[in-house]
């Protein structure tokens, strides 16, 4: 039977310019209200703020 681990949380700010930006290894266990939050407080002291803020979760499988 197949079993997900996640193994890995990114943090993806994406910008009305085309630009993005990737913060890895935030933590496997971060809720994704407080992804969010991170995402919401590191545009506050940006110049341009991100127009869409996205989780991208790593996970393995595993067979036993």
């Amino acid at each position: 039977m197949p079993i997900l681990t996640v193994v890995d949380n990114n943090l993806l700010l994406r910008y009305e310019s085309g630009g993005s930006f990737t913060f890895r290894h935030v933590g496997v266990n971060s809720p994704d209200q407080g992804m969010y939050d991170l995402g919401t407080a590191i545009g506050t002291i940006q110049e341009e703020q991100p127009n869409k803020i996205c989780t991208v979760v790593k996970q393995h499988v595993a067979f036993q």
